[in-house]
């Protein structure tokens, strides 16, 4: 969408009546009717554009917000994430110079600490950074998204995995951006071995043949450089489990199942990298810091390493593939996936706050500069069709592997973080740092990933993925 003419007369109106402001308390009447004025004059000049921003889902910059009224709202972001909101509700007052945005900046560790406490007193957020790994703290909290203003045709039409983003009949967020795993390579490395882009290997046994060949170890046998490092992200058994087409719960969907013979070939997987090939170990750093030091060729590792590295290893020469799989000519998926969402609004905001809220969410869903903006600095794949192969995508190499990948991942659902630590620790560190039999290691995390999920109200959605007639319950 080209506002540029609008942006300019927008600046000029907010310049007026800025002027207008400094003079006195802005009580007045006739500062009142100026105020209207000015509002009155910016929607007849994006009406007469005829312009409105997004794809099927459409936000109208003319649409009257709170009958014109004041409204400030209070917004609550981590820090990460402030100079991203401040650019953005900033362009947004542009359009709606009523709404006015006040900022709470938090970090990560104290957000979901503060909000849940706040958001129902006075001093709460009306919009909030929202995340899916705390649905069952902050769903009960949310608005959810108005029919009327969030066709749910519409939102299905423009992105992504919406059906699983849907909690009792109701969606109170879409995602921003989709992540999952890809494999990490140092271009040097790989050119030093004498490979080229001819050799990324679309299968296991082809990935295991080159991360050999990278491999360097010392006349005492010591790795000192990794063909293959995983430390930290062990997690890789889930997306081993969706290549081969089995769900990771059972038919009740909240018992994780760790007893089918494809559960054993991941497992297996994993540990003749490490034990059999020795082109890993674990007692290596984990992944990132290995890599980034040069001590591993390729690792496993999601798409939050691409800033991770541009920002703190510039000079690091590196590319990215998709996951290998056991057979390229058929397979399920390429592995899990999971999204940063759009904001959260309080259920607890009167009526005009809400109504400003949501017109910001859809703004913020409709604006494509903004999810670029947005998957570009959390290192995602856009969950917005439109925008799979939107330049500033395709010319990031990990948001551009991702991408390629999207349609072929799975969302398990906002499954409680232990899962994926105790399968690190009872499957991924037993097999790679104790090596522990495969089939030990299985039982043990049946046992132990269980009682870790015991109570926490988990329920997975992944029965309702677009890939869901591909797969069937382990045995």
């Amino acid at each position: 969408m080209k506002l540029k003419k609008l942006s300019a007369f927008l600046l000029a109106v907010m310049m007026t009546a800025g002027t207008i402001a400094g003079c006195g308390q802005g009580n007045s009447k006739g500062e009142q009717e100026t105020k209207e004025t000015v509002a009155q004059e910016t929607q007849n000049q994006q009406k007469s554009t005829g312009e409105l921003m997004g794809d099927n889902l459409k936000f109208d910059p003319a649409a009257q917000i709170a009958g014109g009224e004041d409204v400030n709202l209070s917004i609550w972001v981590p820090a990460a994430w402030e100079e991203y909101y401040r650019k953005w509700t900033a362009e947004y007052t542009k359009i709606h110079p009523n709404v006015s945005f006040d900022f709470t900046i938090t970090s990560f560790d104290d957000h979901w600490k503060k909000v849940p406490l706040a958001i129902k007193t006075d001093s709460g957020p009306d919009l909030f950074w929202m995340h899916n790994s705390v649905n069952e703290i902050m769903i009960p909290h949310m608005e959810p998204l108005p029919e009327e203003k969030f066709p749910l045709d519409k939102v299905k039409s423009d992105f992504r995995q919406v059906e699983s983003n849907i909690i009792d009949d109701k969606l109170y967020y879409v995602d921003m951006g989709l992540m999952t795993g890809v494999i990490f390579y140092n271009k040097d490395i790989w050119s030093d071995a004498g490979l080229t882009d001819a050799d990324i290997p679309k299968n296991w046994d082809d990935f295991r043949e080159i991360a050999k060949k990278l491999t360097v170890k010392d006349e005492n046998g010591n790795i000192q450089v990794a063909g293959f490092n995983t430390n930290n992200a062990e997690y890789i058994w889930v997306d081993l489990m969706y290549q081969q087409g089995k769900w990771l719960f059972g038919e009740d969907e909240t018992t994780p199942v760790f007893s089918s013979l494809e559960a054993l070939k991941a497992a297996q997987l994993m540990n003749d990298i490490y034990n059999v090939d020795e082109s890993g170990s674990g007692t290596q750093p984990k992944g990132e810091e290995a890599f980034a030091n040069q001590k591993a060729a390729m690792i496993y590792c999601w798409g939050w390493a691409s800033n991770y590295f541009k920002s703190n290893f510039p000079n690091l020469n590196y590319g990215a593939f998709p996951l290998p799989v056991f057979d390229e000519n058929n397979f399920v998926a390429y592995g899990r996936n999971n999204g940063d969402v759009s904001l959260g609004v309080s259920k607890y905001s009167d009526d005009n706050k809400k109504q400003a809220a949501l017109d910001f969410v859809l703004y913020q869903m409709c604006n494509n500069d903004m999810i670029i903006e947005y998957d570009v600095f959390d290192g995602m794949a856009p969950s917005k069709y439109s925008l799979t192969d939107h330049e500033a995508i395709q010319e990031e190499p990990v948001l551009k592997v991702e991408a390629e990948m999207l349609d072929k991942t799975i969302w398990p659902g906002a499954v409680p973080d232990n899962y994926f630590s105790d399968i690190q620790k009872y499957i991924g560190q037993s097999i790679l740092i104790n090596k522990t039999k495969p089939e030990d290691a299985l039982e043990e995390a049946a046992r132990m990933v269980k009682e870790g999920l015991d109570g926490k109200n988990f329920k997975t959605v992944e029965r309702k993925s677009a890939l869901a007639d591909k797969l069937t319950t382990q045995k």
